[in-house]
């Protein structure tokens, strides 16, 4: 399954062009086919898509928010996968109405290998960020949640629809980067995820992650102690806050590519940060 993938500018030092994103993601795919899922049409959330993978490699197509607020050069790559497909086994999901979600139940033809995968909601609000697929793939104890760039009004409704401890996370990637605006990652957010790990997708713009949304993970006490790295955080004036981090926290600017695994058979969570090291 590939969740999003998309960015607009140099991240960690490295120029993330097409090709290199291309080859990345075809190296683990190894000619596989392949569940997408596009959370908002934000450029910088699926910009790389139509280029890493071709339509005949697409299994399914997921697309929140409405598709006419996609640019043709994307329509046009998600219509060859749409017609790939047959009636009763379409390649492009229909627009999702609004706030649908699956009411606790596993998503048929969205599952991730052995792992069951969630809408915990979609098309909220009336932004493009309100209306964000946020997206939780659950492996046994692991579970892994994609808010793409959810507001507070995003994030509000998916509480809503699955209260309790369904939303407690292994890994949380922020919404909207680590943003504080329109409600995105607040204390109910954070209250409700309870992430062991968090993943800030941020460049070096826009003062991402706010230090006050770093602070306000941390003040839940549940992330897990990890090896000395360095954590960048914006304040308000768009300078930045530098420091040294033991906890499961990490950004894109400063770490590169994040991959994290599990594996319950031998070290239950595993993070690799290339080029630079966390």
């Amino acid at each position: 399954m590939l969740v999003d993938c998309g960015s607009t500018r140099v991240v960690a030092g490295i120029d993330w062009t097409q090709d290199a994103v291309s080859s990345y993601i075809q190296g683990i795919l190894k000619g596989r086919q392949v569940n997408v899922v596009v959370s908002h049409p934000d450029a910088d959330h699926y910009k790389f898509i139509p280029g890493a993978i071709p339509a005949t490699q697409v299994h399914s197509l997921w697309m929140g928010g409405h598709h006419g607020d996609y640019p043709a050069s994307f329509l046009d790559w998600a219509n060859q996968v749409r017609d790939l497909g047959t009636a009763s086994s379409p390649r492009v999901m229909e627009p999702f109405p609004v706030n649908w979600h699956n009411d606790g139940y596993a998503v048929a033809g969205l599952s991730c290998g052995v792992a069951n995968t969630y809408v915990v909601g979609v098309n909220n609000g009336t932004t493009k960020n309100d209306h964000s697929l946020m997206l939780s793939i659950d492996y046994g104890d692991f579970r892994a949640l994609f808010p793409g760039d959810a507001t507070g009004v995003s994030q509000d409704a998916a509480v809503a629809n699955f209260p309790g401890d369904y939303l407690y996370s292994t890994v949380l990637v922020a919404s909207h980067h680590g943003a504080d605006s329109h409600g995105s990652n607040n204390e109910r957010w954070a209250n409700a995820t309870l992430p062991q790990y968090v993943v800030y997708p941020s460049g070096a713009s826009y003062g991402h992650p706010r230090c006050n949304v770093v602070e306000t993970y941390r003040a839940i006490d549940q992330l897990v102690p990890a090896d000395s790295h360095g954590l960048a955080c914006g304040m308000t004036g768009g300078t930045y806050d530098t420091e040294a981090s033991e906890l499961g926290e990490y950004n894109t600017h400063q770490s590169g590519a994040i991959i994290i695994t599990s594996d319950p058979a031998a070290q239950p969570v595993e993070v690799l940060c290339l080029p630079n090291g966390c």
